[in-house]
Protein backbone atom coordinates (compact mmCIF):
# COMPACT_ATOMS: atom_id res chain seq x y z
CA UNK A 1 0.00 0.00 0.00
CA UNK A 2 2.83 2.40 0.86
CA UNK A 3 4.57 1.69 -2.46
CA UNK A 4 1.31 2.13 -4.31
CA UNK A 5 0.83 5.57 -2.76
CA UNK A 6 4.42 6.54 -3.56
CA UNK A 7 3.96 5.43 -7.15
CA UNK A 8 0.73 7.43 -7.48
CA UNK A 9 2.46 10.47 -6.01
CA UNK A 10 5.32 10.17 -8.51
CA UNK A 11 2.87 9.77 -11.38
CA UNK A 12 0.95 12.84 -10.20
CA UNK A 13 4.19 14.86 -10.01
CA UNK A 14 5.16 13.77 -13.51
CA UNK A 15 1.68 14.67 -14.76
CA UNK A 16 1.92 18.12 -13.17
CA UNK A 17 5.38 18.69 -14.64
CA UNK A 18 4.07 17.74 -18.09
CA UNK A 19 1.09 20.10 -17.74
CA UNK A 20 3.38 22.88 -16.58
CA UNK A 21 5.63 22.38 -19.61
CA UNK A 22 2.59 22.42 -21.92
CA UNK A 23 1.39 25.68 -20.38
CA UNK A 24 4.85 27.26 -20.77
CA UNK A 25 4.92 26.29 -24.46
CA UNK A 26 1.41 27.68 -24.97
CA UNK A 27 2.36 30.93 -23.22
CA UNK A 28 5.46 31.28 -25.41
CA UNK A 29 3.29 30.82 -28.52
CA UNK A 30 0.86 33.48 -27.31
CA UNK A 31 3.73 35.89 -26.66
CA UNK A 32 5.14 35.31 -30.16
CA UNK A 33 1.73 35.86 -31.76
CA UNK A 34 1.29 39.21 -29.98
CA UNK A 35 4.79 40.54 -30.65
CA UNK A 36 4.15 42.11 -34.06
CA UNK A 37 0.89 43.94 -33.23
CA UNK A 38 2.40 45.28 -30.02
CA UNK A 39 5.48 46.47 -31.91
CA UNK A 40 3.19 48.45 -34.23
CA UNK A 41 1.45 49.96 -31.22
CA UNK A 42 4.82 50.85 -29.63
CA UNK A 43 5.98 52.53 -32.83
CA UNK A 44 2.75 54.49 -33.07
CA UNK A 45 3.05 55.58 -29.45
CA UNK A 46 6.62 56.72 -30.08
CA UNK A 47 5.53 58.77 -33.07
CA UNK A 48 2.64 60.18 -31.04
CA UNK A 49 4.99 61.29 -28.25
CA UNK A 50 7.30 62.89 -30.81
CA UNK A 51 4.44 64.78 -32.46
CA UNK A 52 3.15 66.03 -29.10
CA UNK A 53 6.55 67.50 -28.30
CA UNK A 54 6.72 69.41 -31.60
CA UNK A 55 4.98 72.73 -32.45
CA UNK A 56 1.27 72.86 -33.25
CA UNK A 57 1.84 72.74 -37.00
CA UNK A 58 3.30 69.27 -36.58
CA UNK A 59 0.52 68.01 -34.35
CA UNK A 60 -1.65 67.34 -37.39
CA UNK A 61 0.85 64.67 -38.33
CA UNK A 62 0.18 63.01 -34.99
CA UNK A 63 -2.82 61.41 -36.63
CA UNK A 64 -0.37 59.20 -38.48
CA UNK A 65 0.76 57.80 -35.15
CA UNK A 66 -2.85 57.13 -34.24
CA UNK A 67 -3.41 55.39 -37.54
CA UNK A 68 -0.35 53.23 -36.90
CA UNK A 69 -1.76 52.28 -33.52
CA UNK A 70 -5.12 51.46 -35.05
CA UNK A 71 -3.42 49.27 -37.65
CA UNK A 72 -1.64 47.43 -34.84
CA UNK A 73 -4.90 46.98 -32.95
CA UNK A 74 -6.66 45.85 -36.12
CA UNK A 75 -4.02 43.18 -36.57
CA UNK A 76 -4.41 42.23 -32.94
CA UNK A 77 -8.18 41.82 -33.23
CA UNK A 78 -7.95 40.15 -36.64
CA UNK A 79 -10.95 41.90 -38.11
CA UNK A 80 -10.87 45.70 -38.58
CA UNK A 81 -14.68 45.83 -38.41
CA UNK A 82 -14.64 44.80 -34.76
CA UNK A 83 -12.30 47.64 -33.92
CA UNK A 84 -14.45 50.13 -35.86
CA UNK A 85 -17.57 48.99 -34.00
CA UNK A 86 -15.76 49.23 -30.67
CA UNK A 87 -14.57 52.75 -31.50
CA UNK A 88 -18.09 53.79 -32.55
CA UNK A 89 -19.68 52.46 -29.36
CA UNK A 90 -17.05 54.10 -27.16
CA UNK A 91 -17.51 57.44 -28.93
CA UNK A 92 -21.29 57.20 -28.61
CA UNK A 93 -21.03 56.27 -24.93
CA UNK A 94 -18.78 59.26 -24.28
CA UNK A 95 -21.22 61.63 -25.99
CA UNK A 96 -24.21 60.20 -24.12
CA UNK A 97 -22.31 60.46 -20.83
CA UNK A 98 -21.51 64.10 -21.49
CA UNK A 99 -25.18 64.75 -22.28
CA UNK A 100 -26.60 63.05 -19.19
CA UNK A 101 -23.75 63.93 -16.84
CA UNK A 102 -25.14 64.86 -13.42
CA UNK A 103 -25.21 68.60 -12.67
CA UNK A 104 -22.87 68.30 -9.68
CA UNK A 105 -20.13 66.82 -11.87
CA UNK A 106 -20.37 69.54 -14.50
CA UNK A 107 -18.03 72.46 -14.42
CA UNK A 108 -19.61 75.79 -13.36
CA UNK A 109 -19.52 77.34 -16.86
CA UNK A 110 -21.09 74.40 -18.71
CA UNK A 111 -24.84 74.02 -19.34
Amino acid sequence: MWRDMQQRLKLRQIDLQLRSAELRVQLAQDVRSLEQPLQWADRAQGVWRLMRSLPKAWKALGALGGIGGLVGLARLFGKPGRLARLWTWLTLARRVWRFVKPAREREPGQP
